[in-house]
């Protein structure tokens, strides 16, 4: 009976252990996969009849929109899977103020557009975003929070991770940065896999303006232009603090690819020598496609991007899902391309 009791005890501990160790497991890695989720069923743009009432249904057609699943997710704190389609944003830009975990089928195929009339996401400082495999298009910078109109395409003050996917076509006016992406003083981004491209500016920043913290990893930034000035960072303008790593920038204008200090953690190219790069690792000729189905930019044969990059820290698949690395140069060692795209050699 003793024995019996002292394994019961045993197993009770055990347990415990397992709960405590479940509780302390960081999520984000889990969020998309275990985490109760709203799928959209309508690309119309509708809110939520009754935020917080744990369903996902708009006031007029009671289905589950865009709009409503934003709304009603961040209340209830659940996930939200996006599938293929434009969801054009008819009502104004999408808020994030807490947490908001989204996913999308694939950049090219899921298209979140602001429909040239207002920013695609404003994300408060309280807000955390978590995006993936979508395309991030067409947005207005329009006052938002603290009254800003920069950030035409992403406007963010809290958190914001943006994976697998695209940042295109957006634009700002009346002195205002960042064409596609605005990250604040106090915001912190992250970006991984991520093409941002097409965007314009009459400030600085045509595709990024960064005035806070932000970590930039296997992206690719690719005709985008600042209106302002020669020295305005058609691609990047930063402020504050911005690390790159793997990362790819080309052909943005007027002038020149970067403006501001550039924290280069390797691996890094540019069609210019205004990023700060080595300078084997600037003024070169990147040798790219056009923007292809998936909102992506091909490399082609040659492309010293090709295999160019490093493997740590690079994810196991590129923008578009192919296999991370790949031996693109026939030299038997697979190593990661530079920017969000991977090079598959012929057959």
């Amino acid at each position: 009976m003793q024995k019996l009791k002292q394994f019961r005890w045993f197993w009770w501990i055990i347990l415990l252990c397992i709960t405590f160790a479940l509780a302390i497991t960081p999520q984000i890695g889990l969020s998309q996969n275990t985490r109760p989720h709203f799928e959209v069923n309508s690309t119309l743009d509708e809110p939520d009849a009754y935020v917080g009432d744990g369903n996902c249904s708009s006031n007029s057609s009671g289905l589950c929109t865009l709009r409503a699943a934003i709304q009603e997710g961040q209340a209830i704190n659940r996930a939200i899977t996006v599938p293929e389609g434009l969801y054009e944003l008819s009502l104004g830009h999408l808020v994030v103020s807490k947490n908001l975990t989204l996913t999308g089928t694939g950049s090219g195929k899921t298209k979140l557009d602001g429909m040239r009339k207002s920013r695609v996401f404003d994300i408060a400082d309280t807000g955390f975003a978590y995006i993936s495999d979508v395309t991030v298009q067409w947005g207005k910078g329009t006052p938002g929070f603290a009254n800003h109109s920069h950030g035409a395409g992403i406007h963010n003050h809290g958190t914001l991770i943006l994976v697998d996917s695209t940042v295109r076509a957006s634009s700002t006016d009346d002195g205002w940065g960042g064409g596609g992406i605005t990250n604040a003083s106090t915001g912190k981004a992250t970006l991984v896999n991520v093409t941002i491209t097409g965007n314009s500016t009459s400030g600085g920043g045509g595709g990024v303006e960064n005035l806070g913290t932000m970590d930039v990893y296997n992206s690719t930034v690719v005709n985008n232009q600042s209106f302002n000035s020669e020295t305005s960072g058609g691609g990047i303008a930063n402020t504050g603090t911005i690390s790159l790593k793997n990362t790819l920038i080309a052909s943005n204008f007027d002038g020149r690819n970067c403006d501001g200090t550039i924290i280069d953690l390797g691996f890094n190219l540019s069609s210019d020598a205004t990023c700060g790069f080595p300078e084997d690792k600037s003024n070169v000729n990147l040798i790219l496609g056009g923007r292809d189905d998936n909102d992506t930019y091909p490399l082609y044969a040659g492309s010293p991007a090709i295999d160019g990059g490093t493997n740590d820290q690079c994810q196991n698949a590129d923008q578009r899902s192919v296999t991370r690395p790949q031996d693109g140069n026939g030299d038997g060692i697979a190593v990661c391309d530079v920017g969000a795209y991977e090079f598959v050699p012929s057959p």
